[in-house]
């Protein structure tokens, strides 16, 4: 639970920042909430499609290798940044 709170307390302070400074044409928090889930829900799924993928052209031979997750990582993380970079 406290990981969950720890992972959420960052987001919830970002929409406030974002709600607060706004002083010309504030959105509604309902519209501001909703960017921010459809923001989350694209990027795991662009992720999974990467990381399924991935698994096709990089699989991995031991699955609890740190090391190779360590690798397989690194490629999905530097592809989704280019995928951003492009879009």
């Amino acid at each position: 639970m406290y990981l969950l709170i720890s992972a959420l307390a960052p987001v919830f302070v970002l929409i406030v920042y974002i709600y607060i400074k706004d002083k010309y044409e504030k959105e509604s928090k309902r519209i501001l909430a909703y960017t921010f889930v459809l923001g989350a829900v694209i990027s795991i799924a662009i992720t999974t499609i990467l990381y399924t993928f991935f698994d096709l052209f990089l699989p991995l031979p031991n699955h609890f290798s740190v090391w190779q997750q360590f690798v397989k990582a690194f490629f999905v993380v530097q592809q989704l940044k280019n995928l951003v970079n492009i879009l």
